[in-house]
């Protein structure tokens, strides 16, 4: 989705590489998809995310891509959309 809404992605499946990526690309906006932490619409698990710094945080499965569109907009610049 992220292409057909005119963004660029850089996916990448290890930590490591996703770390190399952002020295190489300076990004308006990184999404993580962390498989470790569960997946849960909770207000501990939100808090955690929140501590770690997340700014957002989405819970799986996301049933509905504008979920992912509207965070994005939230958080970028209206010049970058």
């Amino acid at each position: 989705y992220l292409l057909e809404w005119g963004h660029t992605a850089i996916k990448d499946g290890s930590g490591e590489g996703a770390l190399l990526a952002l020295h190489r690309h300076i990004p308006d906006l990184v999404l993580l998809d962390i498989g470790c932490l569960k997946a849960a619409d909770d207000d501990e698990s939100r808090d955690h995310a929140t501590k770690q710094g997340f700014v957002n945080y989405l819970t799986k499965p996301i049933l509905h891509p504008d979920d992912i569109r509207v965070t994005i907009e939230r958080h970028l610049p209206a010049d970058r959309l």
